[in-house]
């Protein structure tokens, strides 16, 4: 009897035990969400008995929820903290999402899947809309970088007319993830909702390789906290570091820091815009190789240039591709030139096209779209927007 008395206490002991410490990790929590929410100006909602924690408000002109729920799974069940951000109804019938093999499976079958003629968007992005058209015109080139960005941040998020949702398996621990997460989707959500003129400007430029261009149409825009929204401002950082305007971006990425502490994205394109790398770069580089290491691997964007600049910043090539594009140089004696080198295929994008962008002195007149060429120069930065890179001191040969 003493031994069944005993092992009743014990069990009791370790119940209770197990019930205090689970309402001190729920109030430590409580307490992780309440300083986020503070940090956010929004509202929190402790967490009580059958009622999960909760934070909820105005994000710049977004509206967010935070919570937390649990999901069963056959005889077991996982908690989870979800993001969702809502905004106006689109009126498209709208829903994008990661596309997977189950989705390009179901395309053979007939499933939708709008096409807006990005091949890079098309192969990583499932696309259902009620108007095709419509979809097409709505997703300008400022909404399919957020796009591209939130997907490849954020994997598993879906977007539909009124909100985009993203969640994480674990109860959400660490502040400046939860104040940084919420900042982000909601910038994703203003931009979705809004669009951004500003950048649809710069990147339409930078499409027909005029990053130059592209880096002073965003430089006076996005200096400083709160100008604009995070997202323009990140694509505006990006976009001035690969023009060479090293220091303007820095100045941007300090803002972003202030207003999203802890992101990744931003705290690897700061410690960036610290290297000053020695690059070595290969004798004789391959084109399609290139095309593949730099754009094919399932990284951000700040690593991708951290490895142009280490491995081929400085190399002379000479390569042949296709002309897609041909614009006006900045000197007028000039033109530009944008050239299919190769394709990379990535995790996300499937497979995408990778150009190389030159200005080349005259005796370029004859010069059409389609024709092909070979051509000589001098790596020097790379658009890991675009995936394009740069040639310098650029001869065409033939």
């Amino acid at each position: 009897m003493a031994v069944v008395v005993t092992i009743i206490a014990l069990a009791v002991a370790v119940i209770i035990g197990a019930i205090v410490a689970g309402v001190r990790i729920s109030r430590r929590n409580d307490a992780v969400w309440q300083n986020a929410a503070q940090t956010l100006g929004i509202e929190f909602v402790p967490s009580g008995t059958f009622k999960p924690r909760r934070m909820e408000g105005r994000v710049g002109t977004i509206d967010v929820v935070v919570d937390t729920y649990t999901e069963s799974h056959g005889n077991s069940s996982a908690a989870y903290t979800r993001y969702r951000a809502t905004y106006p109804d689109l009126g498209l019938g709208l829903k994008l999402q990661k596309q997977t093999g189950l989705h390009r499976f179901g395309k053979v079958f007939g499933m939708q899947d709008i096409e807006v003629g990005d091949e890079g968007f098309d192969d990583a992005v499932m696309i259902k809309g009620d108007e095709p058209d419509a979809v097409r015109s709505f997703l300008t080139p400022s909404r399919v970088i957020a796009i591209e960005r939130l997907l490849g941040a954020f994997s598993g998020t879906t977007i539909t007319d009124t909100d985009l949702v993203w969640r994480r398996r674990g109860v959400e621990t660490n502040p400046q993830a939860l104040v940084a997460t919420t900042r982000r989707l909601a910038a994703a959500a203003g931009v979705i909702a809004a669009g951004s003129g500003v950048a649809d400007r710069a990147l339409t430029k930078q499409q027909t390789g005029d990053l130059a261009a592209a880096a002073s149409e965003l430089g006076d825009e996005i200096r400083g906290p709160g100008e604009t929204d995070v997202e323009t401002r990140m694509t505006g950082a990006v976009t001035l570091y690969a023009a060479g305007r090293r220091d303007e971006a820095a100045e941007v990425l300090r803002g972003l820091e202030r207003d999203i502490p802890g992101d990744p994205e931003v705290a690897g394109w700061m410690r960036q815009t610290e290297r000053r790398p020695s690059p070595s770069p290969a004798g004789d580089v391959d084109a399609s190789a290139l095309a593949q290491d730099l754009f094919g691997r399932d990284e951000m964007s700040y690593e991708t240039m951290a490895r142009f600049e280490d491995e081929y910043r400085g190399a002379r090539v000479r390569w042949t591709g296709t002309v897609k594009e041909i614009s006006s140089a900045r000197d007028a004696a000039a033109r530009r030139f944008v050239v299919g080198i190769g394709a990379a295929t990535h995790d996300l994008y499937g497979r995408v096209s990778v150009d190389a962008v030159i200005d080349s002195p005259g005796g370029t007149a004859h010069l059409r779209r389609g024709d092909a060429i070979r051509f000589s120069g001098i790596l020097a930065t790379c658009d890991p927007l675009m995936r394009n890179v740069y040639l310098e001191d650029a001869r065409i040969e033939a």
